[in-house]
């Protein structure tokens, strides 16, 4: 199955959590926005679109990964990243970012996602840093990437980042800090050059609850969590820069803002065409469900891969990815204007080569949760196939946040220079 028939049958299957993922109030305001979403950290409100008041939170196990095979290239400099890794508890005070969730008819526990047939566990982001920083192609090289990046989540994330150093320091742009993973993508660029930083990205989890018996008829080893550790690259490979690789388009973008079209398109300039030449438009990734038990690969991709349909209603997993893990997938909203012309990432224009805008977009993600919260989720949200949004935990309970922003504080902003 090709990956855009993927994509549409992910949406056949899904949608209907996804109309219902937010609490109704983040809902109502984020839809002004083109999208539903919820939770992270900014300096603006999300606005309860009914009374114009400030909306304010009121307060299984993973097999351990086999080794990395050693053809995993060498990187240029010390810093190895490991091939197996052990949890590391958090060193603050995790009580204080977890607070009640939203209460529901006397319940502070998320309603099933039922008639869906996944648990969801989502969250929004604001923009972090930028740098030309990469700790999975680069590792150890300070500016080794060839093209601008945009980071959320850990704020300290870098070129030396690995699941330690995550775990030891930085806030993050995603809830709190109880989320210490780094997720960074190409930067977006207008035709003056300068990058459109992103209004919010919004991400989740997805995966079949806890003892379906889809876990063992879509994979021989059935369903776990998300991997301690996990390093992993979606989308364009930038090492085979100009070759067809149609299996890597895990990727779409689309416009978002109210009363347009929303069709998939694979470029930029088709997603703005839908806006009428401005408006918000979505970059929207996922990184594949089918693991086979490595922390990462040669190509840093590899190790995770997406279920085929064999003529079955249901995706199989390949035999050499025999585990399923909550798929992530992160949604990237920009607002684009008028005059910026012709929008690209900075992926698209390095190494002498001009491909059409959106055409080089990939992301990569390093997981760098704090433990006990990451599997709070993944067993009550996930595991009991719960419709959680917001940073809601499915115990009662949901990750602590300040107020949301939707726009971009500053839109426009010039690319630092490279070191």
């Amino acid at each position: 199955m090709l990956v855009a028939d993927r994509w549409r049958e992910k949406a056949r299957r899904l949608v209907r959590i996804d109309v219902r993922a937010f609490h109704p109030t983040v809902l109502a305001a984020l839809v002004l926005a083109g999208c539903g979403g919820g939770g992270g950290n900014a300096a603006g409100a999300v606005v309860d679109v009914a009374s114009g008041s400030p909306i304010t939170p009121s307060g299984s196990a993973t097999p351990a990964p086999t080794p990395t095979p050693s053809a995993t290239p060498t990187p240029t400099s010390n810093n190895t990243q490991p091939s197996s890794v052990t949890a590391i508890a958090s060193n603050f005070d995790r009580a204080s970012f977890i607070v009640p969730g939203y209460e529901r008819n006397g319940s502070y526990v998320p309603p099933s996602a039922a008639p869906d047939v996944v648990g969801a566990f989502r969250f929004i982001c604001t923009a972090g840093q930028m740098n030309y920083d990469d700790p999975i192609l680069y590792p150890g090289v300070k500016g080794g990437s060839p093209h601008l990046h945009q980071w959320y989540g850990n704020t300290n994330g870098d070129y030396a980042s690995t699941y330690a150093t995550l775990r030891a320091s930085g806030d993050s742009t995603c809830s709190n800090m109880l989320n210490r993973s780094a997720y960074w993508v190409p930067a977006l660029m207008n035709a003056a050059g300068k990058v459109i930083q992103p209004d919010y990205l919004s991400i989740y989890y997805k995966r079949l609850p806890d003892g379906d018996p889809l876990c063992l008829k879509e994979s021989a080893k059935g369903c776990v969590g998300i991997p301690t550790g996990l390093r992993v690259v979606s989308g364009y490979d930038m090492k085979r820069m100009g070759q067809d690789q149609p299996e890597n388009a895990t990727f779409n973008f689309r416009c978002i803002s109210p009363n347009k079209p929303s069709d998939h398109h694979a470029t930029l300039a088709e997603a703005v065409k839908d806006c009428g030449g401005s408006g918000q438009i979505m970059a929207a990734i996922n990184f594949g469900s089918c693991w086979n038990g490595q922390l990462d690969s040669a190509d840093h991709r590899s190790h995770l891969t997406h279920g085929v349909y064999q003529g079955q209603s249901y995706p199989e997993c390949p035999a050499t990815h025999p585990y399923i893990i909550p798929e992530l997938t992160q949604q990237i909203a920009y607002t684009i204007a008028a005059d910026d012309g012709d929008i690209w990432f900075s992926s698209d224009r390095m190494n002498g080569m001009t491909m059409p805008g959106g055409t080089a977009f990939h992301a990569d993600y390093m997981e760098g949760w704090d433990p006990q919260t990451r599997d709070t989720w993944n067993s009550q949200c996930i595991g009991k196939m719960l419709n959680c949004s917001d940073g809601e935990l499915g115990d009662g309970t949901m990750l602590k946040r300040g107020p949301l922003t939707y726009a971009a504080v500053q839109r426009l902003v010039t690319p630092p220079a490279r070191p």
